[in-house]
């Protein structure tokens, strides 16, 4: 068996423009996307694990494809990103969906306490901060 990353992209407007711009990501990575737009999974071109790093424990895992998140939630064609990995092709159909900002979701995947079967709901706040 082995880890997959799934995402999920809410477009803003156009789906076309945020799958664009998800290729365009995966592109400056060097990352796969299989699946059909808007549910997909970054692969190494077979599976995930060279991105989920950890000690060991099922508990104490990250992903290291940050930057490739960063430039989708980033992009004003996206309205928000749902992010989660498992030891498996396919996330559970029950899996947990919590919200997160995006930094709160970098914060928490640094000290590796984010879960695995759990999709992370994050977006950009700053995008729609217009000032006067």
């Amino acid at each position: 068996m082995c880890y997959f990353i799934h995402v999920k992209v809410t477009p803003q407007r156009k789906p076309a423009e945020a799958q664009l711009i998800l290729e365009q990501a995966a592109n400056h990575q060097g990352l796969y996307l299989n699946n059909i737009f808007t549910h997909t999974q970054v692969t190494n071109g077979h599976c995930s694990c060279k991105y989920v790093k950890g000690n060991g424990r099922e508990d104490e895992k990250a992903i290291t494809v940050t930057a490739f998140l960063e430039e989708i939630v980033k992009s004003i064609e996206v309205k928000s990103l749902e992010v989660g990995w498992a030891w498996s092709k396919a996330m559970a159909p029950d899996a947990i969906v919590e919200k997160l900002s995006l930094q709160d979701f970098l914060a928490r995947n640094e000290v590796k306490s984010l879960n695995p079967d759990t999709w992370y709901k994050t977006n950009d706040p700053s995008k729609y901060n217009f000032q006067q």
